[in-house]
């Protein structure tokens, strides 16, 4: 069964506004057009205003449909455990804007990065490409990469952490939460739905490391803050039993 997504009662007021103000600027045209340049500049101003209406209305949507897909991955991340886990884990560069990671998740015994994508549909990976397709109601869409995208941000952090004295491999996995999704199987990097997300962190992993979650998650706190990340609570970061202060 398909989740369905509840869209806050504002959002909903504003789109609902944007299509009653952009009708009756449609219906109102043909009788500007016969009152004059006053009329029609008026019109014309009702039409601009249900446009912007309508767009901001869309993005807001867009936005809290991408917030509901981390709150799902998140619910899965907290199961896992003696693990320390990071949201929004900005990673300073040489030239740009910084990277922002969705999720740092580090245990005694990986470390592992976690985009977070809300995209429906078939997914079509086209490797090497900073694009990728999905097909959906018989429409083809593009996407951003995420393959590309977090083992960018891998490389980088993972060797920011290693100047710092930090012996780590970060590990990398893309999770698609949209419960309409179909996923191809993919070798570079795992694209997982929640559940699988969580049989993954389940399992050993590959390359086991001896790592200290705490300790590491501070030194990847300090880049991010670095890099004009927020600042964090720390008894909130901590997650799971095990590990206390």
């Amino acid at each position: 069964m398909a989740t369905n997504i509840l869209v806050p009662n504002r959002i909903l007021g504003r789109l609902k506004l944007a299509l009653a103000v952009a009708a009756l600027a449609i219906l109102g045209i043909p009788l500007a057009m016969a009152g004059g340049f006053v009329l029609m500049a008026t019109t014309l101003l009702v039409v601009a205003t249900a446009t912007i209406l309508f767009i901001r209305s869309a993005r807001a949507v867009r936005w809290r449909s991408g917030a509901s897909g981390e709150i799902r991955a998140r619910a899965v991340l907290a199961a896992i455990p003696n693990a320390v886990v990071l949201n929004e884990v900005r990673i300073p560069r040489t030239a740009g804007r910084p990277f922002e990671a969705d999720y740092l998740v580090i245990s005694p015994t990986r470390a592992v990065l976690v985009e977070v994508k809300n995209n429906a549909g078939e997914i079509r990976p086209s490797n090497g490409n900073a694009a990728w397709t999905a097909r959906r109601g018989g429409y083809d869409y593009v996407m951003r990469n995420p393959v590309r995208q977090v083992q960018a941000q891998a490389a980088r952090l993972g060797g920011l952490l290693r100047e710092h004295g930090a012996r780590v491999w970060l590990d990398t996995v893309v999770c698609f939460t949209n419960p309409d999704v179909e996923l191809p199987l993919s070798k570079d990097v795992p694209l997982l739905t929640p559940g699988q997300l969580g049989t993954y962190f389940a399992s050993p992993p590959a390359r086991p490391q001896h790592l200290d979650p705490l300790a590491l998650a501070r030194l990847a706190d300090q880049l991010s803050l670095s890099a004009g990340g927020q600042v964090r609570s720390w008894k909130s970061v901590v997650m799971l039993e095990g590990l206390r202060f």
